[in-house]
């Protein structure tokens, strides 16, 4: 994707996030929905028209009708020309109202703003100083395959254990049937959350961490039951990585007298290669 079309994407997204977030917090709309969409294209007598940025309130909404936000974060002021294509987009969708989002618009297309009470102009800019230095640091845990060693009440240790089928196994917990799968899932759960706790000073820049761990877990009689067997305790061996990586911004927009949105660089799953996307919406 060229570097333009992803500038003109993001500040579409900001403006967004911005109304979606303002209109979140208007106490008009505390009983009533809305929906905010980017990229929208709308067919009136079969002629295709696309919506940068489209606010559509439910029938219940106190809200006008539809909003139309046409964006154009270019360095040349927009002129009258835009102006006239977003004030067709609006009589023929029939929008209650049309606003162009962009850095600076010509004394022409300001004349014609006059004369139109259904458009309006949003400066925008990513020309500003962050109120304070923002990084995220995130952590990501991953575990190799583990090693659990299970221990029958009064019964001697085998010299080759059992293989048991955590999906076909039954288990229950003082009376009560468990998912073994998510059991275990809660234990790792808490390892993450104790190593984080204990190397919050470590991990604070980018870096990769090897970590080993073995503990105990003991259970009262008849208080862990497998496939019908007392559980007197089980041995944990646990082997994985811990990945650190500060996200830094990569893009911010300030939308005038509404607000501001940063964009942090994407947490990627080093599993899957998903991305997820990480924003802040800050109203002025």
């Amino acid at each position: 994707m060229a570097k333009k079309q992803q500038k003109g994407e993001a500040l579409e997204r900001a403006t967004a996030f911005i109304h979606e977030t303002l209109l979140k917090n208007d106490p008009k709309f505390k009983t009533a929905n809305f929906t905010v969409e980017t990229r929208k294209i709308l067919v009136k007598n079969k002629v295709p028209y696309e919506v940068d940025v489209l606010v559509t309130p439910t029938d219940e909404s106190p809200y006008l009708g539809q909003v139309i936000f046409e964006c154009k974060d270019w360095k040349r002021p927009v002129q009258r020309a835009q102006l006239s294509e977003l004030d067709i987009k609006v009589e023929a969708l029939g929008a209650a109202k049309g606003i162009m989002v962009a850095r600076h618009i010509t004394e022409g297309a300001r004349a014609l703003l006059e004369q139109k009470p259904r458009l309006s102009f949003v400066p925008c800019t990513d020309d500003f100083e962050s109120p304070f230095h923002m990084e995220f640091v995130h952590t990501w845990h991953e575990f190799f395959p583990l090693n659990i060693a299970l221990f029958e009440r009064n019964v001697t240790p085998k010299d080759v254990p059992d293989t048991l089928d955590h999906e076909q196994m039954t288990c229950s917990m003082d009376g009560n049937p468990i998912d073994f799968a998510k059991y275990i899932d809660g234990k790792l759960n808490r390892i993450v959350k104790k190593d984080g706790e204990q190397n919050r000073n470590r991990y604070q820049s980018d870096s990769m961490h090897w970590r080993q761990e073995c503990f105990e877990v003991g259970y009262s009689e008849g208080g862990f039951l497998i496939n019908g067997r007392d559980i007197q305790k089980m041995q944990f061996r646990v082997t994985y990585w811990v990945e650190v990586r500060r996200q830094k911004i990569i893009s911010k927009f300030e939308l005038e007298k509404q607000g501001r949105v940063y964009f942090f660089e994407p947490i990627v799953d080093s599993k899957t290669g998903d991305k997820h996307e990480i924003e802040i919406v800050q109203l002025l």
